[in-house]
């Protein structure tokens, strides 16, 4: 009986433990895809990023949180290094967590900024652009589609923290998302200030 209690409390540490060590190498991978980033290595710094997103960070399931922003934000920064500000736009829109950090909608700004340059950006987004947003939603989120005259269209997460109830229809919420749009720097970013 001691054997085999011993036995038992023997391998689950060692699972413990491996699963702990397992855990680590996709942070590792990260940070080494980090090092090639700042070496100028986008191509590499990319690849091992997509080799990090499929490994395992532990049963923790903020750490796996947690690495898939890091790598998020990776390959914002590596694309938007390219000038492949769309799939830049797309590595943000993949973050799973994204209410957590408020900058989403400030990076994809200027993402648009880098793309058009600022003052061409403000040309193609008219002033009544946001009277004639539109909403749409997935499984997890929603966006607010503000059109630019060039027939394409700007997408802006809205955070459906603020919207919990029954109370709330599509419509109103992109409502007050614009009437709370208007009030932030990420609005003075696109039109300037008021």
């Amino acid at each position: 009986m001691t054997f085999k209690l011993i036995t038992g409390i023997t391998c689950f540490l060692f699972v413990l433990f491996a699963s702990g060590i397992l855990a680590q190498e996709g942070f590792k991978i990260i940070e080494k895809a980090e090092r090639e980033y700042a070496r100028g290595n986008l191509e590499k710094a990319l690849t091992l990023s997509e080799k990090a997103s499929g490994m395992d960070y532990g049963f923790c399931g903020l750490s796996w949180l947690e690495g898939q922003k890091e790598i998020c934000m990776l390959r914002y920064r590596i694309f938007t290094a390219q000038a492949n500000y769309e799939a830049a736009r797309k590595s943000l829109d993949s973050l799973v967590d994204e209410q957590l950090w408020d900058r989403g909608d400030s990076l994809r700004i200027r993402t648009w900024q880098l793309q058009y340059g600022a003052d061409s950006l403000r040309e193609i987004l008219t002033s009544d652009a946001l009277d004639r947003a539109t909403i749409t939603c997935d499984t997890y989120d929603c966006y607010a589609l503000i059109p630019l005259t060039n027939g394409t269209s700007m997408r802006m997460r809205i955070v459906l923290e603020n919207y919990y109830g029954p109370d709330w229809n599509h419509d109103q919420i992109l409502q007050d998302w614009i009437h709370r749009f208007r009030q932030t720097r990420d609005y003075e970013m696109l039109f300037g200030k008021s």
